[in-house]
């Protein structure tokens, strides 16, 4: 009986405790943190694949005009709003349409599988996987598989 009062006594305690704190929505979370910044992503990698290589190599130093593509995203009141593109100097198109030039509409979707990042039009510029923006891509022939992998560059977002 003895055992059942001490019980009683410290559950009783403890929830006369957790009613003494007081909890605010998110108040402090983002507080010193930018919601309007913008992201410009580079290519950290390039990965082919082929017969020859089914781990892969990565080519990203192999060829000049790899350094000149870039992908800057800005971001609204903490959300991706749009995308921008510079990649005068890429003799090939990894995407099935025309990339649009200048600051165009965009969004990140957290909802499929994988996350993706979207013209506002719906096509896929990128999925998110392990952390990090991926394109995948074939050009000509199919037993030759790419792959793009970002890596941030530069941020105006300030408390990185």
């Amino acid at each position: 009986m003895k055992r059942i009062s001490l019980i009683l006594s410290c559950l009783a305690g403890l929830l006369f405790a957790a009613a003494c704190v007081e909890f605010y929505p998110n108040e402090n979370e983002a507080k010193g943190f930018d919601s309007d910044y913008d992201f410009t992503y580079g290519l950290r990698s390039v990965l082919e694949v082929d017969p020859g290589h089914p781990a892969g190599i990565d080519i990203v130093d192999k060829l000049d005009f790899f350094a000149t593509y870039k992908m800057k995203l800005y971001v609204e009141d903490g959300t991706i709003c749009a995308v921008e593109f510079t990649n005068d100097q890429m003799p090939f198109d990894v995407y099935p349409f025309s990339l649009p030039t200048g600051k165009v509409a965009a969004r990140y979707d957290a909802k499929s599988v994988p996350p993706t990042l979207k013209l506002a039009s719906g096509e896929v510029i990128a999925q998110f996987l392990r952390g990090e923006f991926v394109v995948p891509f074939h050009l000509d022939y199919d037993q030759i598989s790419y792959t793009y992998y970002f890596k941030t560059l530069e941020t105006t977002r300030e408390n990185r």
